[in-house]
């Protein structure tokens, strides 16, 4: 005689496994509060710019909106080394383009203070606010004009930069550039903002 409860045990405890995963849910931790060494290495692939190892982590779970102590995400450490393949990893995996660290940059003002262009790019490709301001006021276009970044600038006006907005001490973009010590870059520069 063969046996037929297999089946319905199974069956229960499918079931069982749902209502326990709805029922806890709220109360289990988040992807980074399990794992925050999880946070650590995928930081620091971000860093060197190993695009395979942050994939494969990605893959075993690894929370690509997971912070470090001061709020900066993988994809904010990838923007402003200039890691392309690892923000197209992140940004595949649904890595939040506006997100803010402690002092309110976005990865745009990683990747301005990184002056890459190319990141900035894929950044606006991808939905960066291009007049994100921080904590101090301060956008990626200053940023752009206080390192002398004429390009970036270039860039940046290109995709709807606001050359009126100030920092928190009244400075605009052509303040900030006015302080490049460069004078060719800089009268380049503030041709561009149009002071």
């Amino acid at each position: 005689m063969q046996m037929r409860y297999i089946p319905i045990v199974g069956g229960l405890f499918a079931s069982a496994c749902v209502l326990t995963a709805v029922f806890l849910a709220p109360y289990l931790p988040t992807q980074a509060e399990l794992a925050p060494e999880q946070t650590a290495k995928l930081a620091q692939w971000a860093r060197v710019g190993d695009a395979l190892a942050v994939q494969r982590m990605v893959e075993q779970g690894a929370c690509v909106e997971a912070v470090d102590e001061d709020g900066t995400s993988a994809l904010m450490t990838a923007a402003a080394e200039g890691h392309l393949e690892v923000l197209r990893v992140l940004l595949m995996h649904s890595a939040q383009v506006n997100a803010t660290n402690a002092a309110g940059d976005t990865p745009l003002h990683f990747a301005a203070i990184g002056l890459n262009p190319e990141v900035c790019s894929l950044l606006l490709e991808s939905g960066a606010s291009v007049n994100a301001r921080n904590k101090r006021g301060v956008t990626p276009l200053m940023v752009a004009a206080g390192a002398g970044a004429d390009a970036l600038v270039q860039q940046l006006l290109t995709a709807g930069a606001d050359t009126a907005l100030v920092d928190d001490q009244g400075n605009n973009a052509a303040a900030y550039a006015r302080r490049v010590q460069d004078p060719l870059v800089r009268d380049v520069i503030l041709k561009l903002l149009g002071a």
